[in-house]
């Protein structure tokens, strides 16, 4: 018999080592942080976020790009998303920006002084060029603090509503600050009557304070009438006997505004019986005796 030849030892199978693909997680990264950017950089408050999400794709895509061993197709689209949520994030930074800082806060003058915000109004408001009523003026309180004014549409025969208000007023104080000599007792109804020929007015002011503190602004502002040819030392209006308080909501209610803040309260003030609306409204700081002049018609 013959002897049988050994079996040769099995070959070991080859082990086939795939190529790379493209990493999937980079890839599909990087198209969501661009569309994400994309929809947050049209969005006012968030345009910054927009940016941070474009750049962290653009990075992730080009990583992914690199790391990439075969077809690049899903990364590229990630970083080409990305790139573009960073342009228009950064774009859109810059309109935003422009139109929140289209309207800055006045810029101070000379304490005490009263202006047209606009600086190119020139004579505006002085005695020969009187403004109209709708004309924003900023008077400087002191060194980086402002008010912004603004005066509304007046009513030139308020004295019913004026004449209440004080006489409402007038109790209320008499009731809870008793006097001591119950004959010294004014009569309410006697609060706040105009002076023969006479009656009262009222506008509504607006004002906005600018500054570091705090601004009370019934006691920084003094608003006269003037009759008609009258000049800042010739007020037409005698004072009136008894406290004056205008209707409500009065300016003179509002007190401690802070940086931004805005109110707008009712002034009252006499005016003669006989065509009121010829005269004028001298509006300045409550220390001076010129001021910014408003006509009334």
């Amino acid at each position: 018999m013959s002897t049988p030849l050994p079996v040769p030892p099995a070959l070991p199978e080859s082990i086939v080592i795939p190529p790379r693909g493209p990493a999937p997680g980079l890839a599909i990264g990087s198209v969501l942080l661009g569309i994400c950017g994309l929809i947050l950089a049209l969005l006012p408050v968030l345009t910054y976020i927009g940016v941070a999400l474009g750049a962290a794709g653009v990075l992730i895509g080009v990583l992914g790009v690199l790391r990439a061993r075969g077809s690049r197709r899903r990364p590229l689209i990630g970083t080409v998303i990305s790139a573009a949520a960073l342009g228009v994030a950064l774009l859109m930074t810059g309109v935003y920006g422009g139109l929140f800082s289209a309207a800055p806060v006045p810029t101070p003058g000379t304490v005490g002084t009263i202006t047209a915000a606009d600086p190119d109004a020139g004579t505006l408001g002085s005695d020969t060029n009187p403004a109209a009523l709708s004309t924003p003026v900023v008077l400087t309180i002191a060194p980086g603090s402002t008010l912004q004014i603004a005066l509304g549409i007046p009513n030139l025969d308020d004295d019913a509503a004026v004449r209440a208000a004080s006489t409402a007023a007038a109790r209320d104080d008499a009731a809870n600050h008793p006097p001591v000599d119950p004959e010294d007792t004014e009569d309410p109804i006697s609060a706040a009557t105009p002076p023969e020929g006479y009656r009262w007015a009222t506008i509504p002011v607006t004002v906005s304070y600018h500054g570091p503190l705090t601004a009370t602004p019934a006691e920084l502002l003094n608003l006269r009438y003037l009759a008609e040819g009258a000049g800042p030392d010739t007020e037409a209006a005698a004072r009136a006997e008894g406290e004056v308080v205008s209707p409500a909501p009065a300016l003179s209610d509002f007190d401690g505004l802070g940086d931004g803040q805005a109110v707008t309260g009712n002034v009252s003030f006499l005016v003669p019986l006989k065509n009121p609306e010829r005269g004028t409204l001298l509006l300045g700081s409550a220390d001076s005796p010129t001021g910014f002049r408003f006509k009334i018609s």
